[in-house]
């Protein structure tokens, strides 16, 4: 096996999600769905990794864990996330069932995205510069939801992930160099507050977790559309991403694709509105199981 810091060959594992997230979010039984529409338990979800490294990102997750990670971080982090669940699936079948299925993907697709996360780590661990600060997204909210919570959404399309951790929100942009933070989305996450504040206690239980993730997958899918590559700059003990000359125009949204990209939120579009005026229901275990056989390329937490 081979180290998803370092790409060392390696005989031992690291948790995706941490141990300690998984003992305080209660999640050592529960499940999140994959990409050939079955799941799989997050303390199940494990990965390779050197001893090394995964002491040295484990100071990381400490300091997440008492809400002193830096934007950076948490950015580092969320990337982490995000590379072990690439391997993570790399590892299932296409259908379990049968022993002659194919894998869901290999790892070696994701060539681009392991080799920046292996470099960003390694300047990172060399207390190197990167460049911007966070490299990418990183959005911190309170939770609209009256009592703390988790969740949890990978988007692979976008590149975001989205966490409910307590009484925070988070959701990081990998790709965006920084930009959606300047951009007003957090306004629009805003604008959902007023609405469930206004809400009875018991309509806010029912509906803030859903609001969220219709912020989430309209944010995402605004990235996807406008998603761009960019050109860097790697020293010795540097990485920095090269501003782009002009702004990427967003592609037009599209019904089917929009529908196929809401499942990894949870959400099914009941509704096309063009740009805005969507509407959403949550997706059923039923509507779940009939995507299985279409493989929607994302994952969302059960």
């Amino acid at each position: 096996m081979k180290c998803m810091f370092s790409g060392e060959e390696t005989s031992t594992e690291e948790h995706v999600l941490p141990r300690w997230m998984q003992k305080r979010f209660g999640l050592e039984k529960e499940t999140y769905n994959i990409p050939n529409g079955t799941t799989i338990t997050y303390k199940n979800a494990k990965v390779p990794a050197a001893k090394e490294h995964n002491a040295r990102f484990g100071k990381v997750e400490e300091r997440l864990s008492r809400g002193a990670a830096s934007l950076q971080e948490i950015y580092l982090w969320a990337f982490k996330v995000h590379i072990g669940l690439i391997h993570r699936n790399a590892s299932l079948k296409v259908d379990i069932r049968s022993p002659t299925s194919p894998f869901f993907w290999e790892v070696g697709d994701f060539g681009s995205e392991i080799w920046l996360f292996q470099r960003l780590y390694q300047v990172w661990s060399e207390g190197g510069e990167i460049s911007p600060d966070p490299f990418g997204t990183v959005l911190r909210f309170k939770a609209l939801t009256p009592n703390p919570s988790f969740d949890f959404v990978h988007n692979m399309q976008s590149g975001t992930l989205f966490f409910q951790l307590g009484g925070e929100v988070l959701f990081i942009a990998l790709y965006d160099k920084g930009a959606l933070a300047s951009s007003n989305v957090t306004a629009l996450y805003e604008y959902h507050r007023s609405v469930i504040s206004a809400m009875s206690v018991q309509d806010q239980v029912e509906r803030a977790l859903t609001a969220q993730r219709v912020w989430a997958c309209e944010t995402a899918y605004f990235l996807y559309r406008a998603k761009a590559g960019f050109s860097f700059v790697s020293g010795q003990n540097s990485f920095t991403a090269v501003p782009s000359l002009s702004r990427p125009v967003s592609q037009p949204s599209d019904e089917q694709e929009y529908a196929t990209f809401c499942r990894s939120f949870g959400l099914k579009l009941e509704r096309f509105g063009g740009e805005v005026g969507h509407l959403y229901s949550n997706l059923t275990p039923e509507d779940i199981s009939s995507f299985a056989s279409e493989g929607s390329g994302s994952e969302t937490s059960a």
